[in-house]
C-alpha cells in the first residue's frame, strides 16, 4: 500500500531510477517467514513458499534486465517485516540495505546482520514493540549499527508515515554492499 508507492512514483524515479517489485504473500499460506511473527520467534529451517517466490521474481527480473546486483534493497511491514528479518538473515551480503517495519525477528540471528545496513521503524504503542527492540539490541550488541526510529504516537500501522520520512530513499539508494 505505502511502500510500493513512494519507490515507483515519478518524482522518487527522477531522483531514484529503480525496479520497484512489490509481491505480495498468499492468503492462508503462513506468510513470508512460515513463523509466528507475534510472538518469540524461530525461524524454520527451510524459507517459506512465499519468500521463495518472490527471490524467484528477483532472480528472473535479474536475467532480463540490467539490474545491479550490488544495488537491491529489501523491506517489509508486519508479517513483510517478519519476512524482512528472515531473509536478511538467511542470505546475508544479498541486499544491500533492509528497511524494517514492525515485524519481529529472531535475536539469535544478529551476528548475520551486522554488516547489512538497517533502517528498523515501530511505533510505541505497538503490542509488539519489544520485539523491534529486541532484535534492535541484538544486533547492536553484535557489532551491528541499525538505526532506529520509534514513533511515541503510532501503534501497529507505521507505513504512511516511515515511507514518507524525508531521509528515507536517500539513505537506502546510498548504501552498498560491505
Amino acid at each position: 500500500m505505502w511502500g510500493s508507492r513512494i519507490w515507483a512514483e515519478a518524482e522518487s524515479q527522477a531522483l531514484y531510477p529503480a525496479f520497484v517489485v512489490a509481491p505480495q504473500a498468499p492468503a492462508g499460506q503462513g506468510g513470508w517467514a512460515d513463523a509466528q511473527c507475534n510472538a518469540p520467534i524461530q525461524f524454520p529451517e527451510r524459507p517459506a513458499a512465499a519468500m521463495g517466490l518472490a527471490l524467484e521474481i528477483l532472480e528472473r527480473l535479474q536475467e532480463e534486465f540490467s539490474i545491479d546486483p550490488q544495488r537491491l534493497y529489501v523491506t517489509g511491514m508486519s508479517l513483510g517485516g517478519c519476512g524482512t528479518w528472515d531473509v536478511i538473515a538467511r542470505y546475508p551480503g544479498r541486499f544491500a540495505a533492509a528497511v524494517v517495519l514492525v515485524g519481529n525477528g529472531d535475536p539469535r540471528t544478529a551476528p548475520r546482520l551486522v554488516d547489512t545496513p538497517l533502517w528498523v521503524f515501530n511505533g510505541a504503542r505497538d503490542p509488539f514493540v519489544t520485539y523491534a527492540r529486541s532484535m534492535v539490541a541484538a544486533i547492536r550488541k553484535a557489532g551491528g549499527k541499525p538505526l532506529y526510529t520509534e514513533y511515541a504516537d503510532r501503534g501497529h500501522n507505521v507505513g504512511d508515515r516511515t515511507y514518507c520520512e524525508p531521509d528515507l530513499l536517500p539513505w537506502v539508494f546510498a548504501e552498498r554492499p560491505k
